[in-house]
This record gives structure tokens, sequence and C-alpha cells, in this order.
């Protein structure tokens, strides 16, 4: 299988980067899993909220940046693009949590899929069927230890997972795990996830982090390159993956 992105920067695939990607799963009899959230969708929420003055690391606002209408718009549209294409072996939907993306699968299960596409299938993860949003509630200085993408949802959301897991709409329940300690997400300790830019009251510029991270990311690129033996410089080592993008917490202030 092959992981794509609709959303993060620097990791996302366009539309037509997707279907180029489809096309060549199509031939190679590969399954693509996708993480579907709404990019641009994201993006504006983030700048609306930055322009409100919402402190940029704040996990309170997560759930508003990363709505359900964003997962709604993501799961349909890569779903549309992989039957245009016919993917044999199918499409996977990673991590779903908003029942406005149900209907998704349940449709994809009740008619003949076109192009020869293969099964559509989700999965929902344990944290999105324990827990709810009002976690969020509780102040950054708890609420921090729960921001995952898709973030946890309102309770009907959370019914809707359980009741389309019993009736098999999504095939699996599944982790996703991925363990940042309390330092990472405080940034206590600067990770590639939970590098940023803190002023003196504890908050994130998610701007100036961003410029910042892409600049050390580059030199520590630099410094990466070492030279071979009468050969074309190469790469010493290799960055490690990421999962989740936490700079993109912010959200209205009630």
């Amino acid at each position: 299988s092959f992981k794509m992105y609709t959303a993060y920067d620097g990791i996302r695939v366009t539309d037509a980067q997707m279907l180029r990607a489809l096309r060549a799963l199509k031939r190679a009899g590969g399954l693509p899993i996708v993480h579907a959230e709404t990019h641009d969708l994201i993006m504006d929420r983030v700048a609306e909220c930055r322009a409100m003055g919402a402190a940029g690391h704040d996990a309170r606002w997560q759930p508003y940046t990363r709505c359900v209408l964003g997962e709604q718009e993501a799961t349909n549209r890569v779903a549309m693009l992989a039957e245009a294409v016919g993917v044999p072996a199918g499409l996977h939907i990673v991590h779903v949590t908003a029942r406005l993306a149900l209907p998704t699968f349940l449709a994809a299960q009740q008619r003949p899929l076109a192009n020869g596409m293969g099964p559509i299938t989700g999965e929902v993860c344990m944290q999105h069927l324990l827990l709810t949003d009002a976690v969020y509630h509780q102040g950054h200085a708890v609420s921090c230890d729960f921001v995952c993408a898709p973030p946890l949802r309102p309770q009907d959301d959370v019914d809707a997972m359980w009741v389309a897991a019993a009736a098999g709409t999504l095939k699996f329940v599944v982790t996703d795990h991925c363990a940042f300690t309390k330092q990472q997400r405080r940034g206590l300790r600067r990770t590639a996830e939970y590098r940023k830019h803190w002023d003196a009251e504890g908050r994130c510029d998610v701007t100036r982090a961003a410029d910042r991270e892409s600049e050390q990311q580059r030199q520590h690129e630099q410094q990466q390159l070492v030279p071979g033996h009468g050969e074309r410089p190469h790469r010493a080592g290799a960055a490690g993956g990421r999962c989740g993008n936490h700079d993109n917490g912010c959200g209205p202030r009630a």
C-alpha cells in the first residue's frame, strides 16, 4: 500500500498529482491509502483565527480549523478521483472521524463502482471511539495532550463511528499510534513535529515557526550532504516521518 495526504504543506498531493499516483498504482496493482482533509480550508481557518488574535498553538481551536466539512469534502473527492481512474485494488481512507463522511463509504458499498474500481474502505481509530472534543475545553495545559489529526469530534460523531464500525460501513478499528511525549507536545523538547517559535508568554507564532523550521531543515540537509570517494555527494541519513500537523491548532475566540 502507498499512503498519500491531502493536507500538510510539503507532503500533500494536489488532485493532479494524486491522479498520476492513482494511475501508477493501477498499473502496479497497489493500494492507495489516504489521509483525507481539505488543506485549503484548514489554512483559511488558521488565517482567520490568527487575524482574530488566537494563539497559534492553543489546542482548543484544533476542531475548528480541521472541521468535519473538510473531512467530508476530501473523502468524497478522493473517492471520486480513485473511481474515475479505476484502481482494482481499491481505496482505503485512514482515521475517519466525521459522520458526514460516512455516505461516501455507504454509496460505494451499495452500487457497482465504475471503471473496474475495487472496494472503497475506511477505518476508525480508538481515540475517535473513546474520547470527544470535550477534552479541548480544559485549557491548553491539558488539551494539548489530545491533539491529533483529524481532531477528536463531538459526541454525535463518536456515536456515528460506533454504528459505522458495527455495521461494517467502516471495516477496521485501528490505533494510528504516534508516540509523542508530553515534553514534545508542550514544545519543551524540540523535534521536527513540535519545533516552534515560542514567545515570552509561551505562545507559538505559526508563521515564524514555519519560517524557522524551513531554515533549520535546509541547514540540516546541507550538513547531511557527505562527499563520497570520487562520487557525487549523497545523503548520510534521512529525516524521520511525521504524523499530524500541530501548527494548525487555533480557532476563533469564544
